[in-house]
């Protein structure tokens, strides 16, 4: 079966892009390579989102995506896609476990951790998700930003500790660094000079000095927020040189293939963005498959008069 249009990643972005597409009367597939939800199951709660007035827990938007995506019928495919091409007529999708062809092709795989070079181990992490379990830990955070205070305040609760360290000022908002300061658990140093990330057995030991002399942390479970990349390593280099080459505007790579959600806008990556994202894309798409459809007819047409 060719699909009308594949979206990649189930995030808010993509979620958003299936239903409009598949809403608009078009064959629809998502395919999502780990859980339904994208980045907000990094997430404890949204605060900035209108639809919910107040404070809502990153996990219930999540149940209402995937609510959202039964509800429609959009296919779900479990899969991870290691290839986007475009073959004659259609885009080919090849995944781990199978291919897939469509008319037009989203792409909404979000953003990837940047790494500490060298910085790796068992109790090292750079996805909250991955943590796990971290009662009664010390748990250390590189990081000043929104990510690592939400972390920090999801695990102070069932934490020993939470450090909370980077080399610059605090860059998270002010209400999580209220909340943070409230806490007696979390500690925060900024404008550190870290010297020096070691694992020691099943521990990690950081050196860093700040304006108070040098400081020596040992803790169990280390999670780094250095910030994130997008990654759009599944574009075939034929794909890319094509973009290259094409004019496109926005959300459009290239005819019949999007980009939304975070990888769309690095810099704004928030969930009323990444849905509007979505929805723009999915309108992006709709118009290049009626387009097309029209296009073909009228070569049908041509081809009967002429025979």
């Amino acid at each position: 079966m060719v699909y009308d249009a594949v979206v990649v990643g189930l995030g808010p972005a993509g979620v958003c892009a299936c239903v409009q597409l598949k809403r608009s009367g078009f064959s629809v597939l998502g395919i999502e390579k780990e859980k339904i939800g994208g980045t907000l199951l990094d997430a404890s709660y949204i605060e900035n989102f209108p639809a919910f007035p107040g404070v809502v827990e990153a996990m219930d938007i999540v149940k209402n995506l995937e609510k959202s995506l039964a509800f429609h019928g959009v296919d779900v495919l479990f899969d991870e896609v290691q290839k986007v091409t475009k073959g004659r007529e259609y885009f080919k999708l090849i995944c781990r476990k199978c291919c897939v062809e469509a008319r037009c092709v989203i792409i909404a795989t979000g953003m990837v951790p940047m790494h500490l070079e060298g910085i790796d181990g068992n109790n090292v992490f750079y996805r909250i998700r991955d943590v796990g379990d971290v009662s009664n830990k010390k748990i250390g955070i590189i990081g000043l930003g929104d990510t690592a205070f939400d972390a920090g305040l999801r695990f102070s609760e069932l934490a020993s500790d939470v450090y909370i360290l980077g080399r610059g000022k605090i860059k998270a908002v002010l209400p999580l660094v209220e909340r943070a300061t409230r806490r007696k658990n979390m500690h925060v140093f900024e404008e550190v000079k870290i010297e020096k990330i070691e694992n020691i057995n099943w521990q990690t030991k950081i050196v860093f000095i700040d304006a108070g002399g040098q400081h020596t942390l040992l803790c169990d479970k280390l999670l780094i927020c250095i910030g994130k990349t997008h990654e759009l390593g599944i574009i075939s280099p034929t794909l890319m040189r094509k973009m290259k080459k094409e004019k496109f505007i926005s959300q459009e790579l290239c005819s019949g293939l999007y980009i939304a959600g975070d990888v769309a806008n690095p810099d704004a990556r928030y969930l009323s963005v990444a849905l509007g994202s979505g929805m723009k894309a999915a309108i992006l798409a709709s118009k290049y498959l009626r387009e097309e459809w029209k296009w073909k007819c009228l070569q049908k047409k041509a081809q009967s008069k002429m025979q």
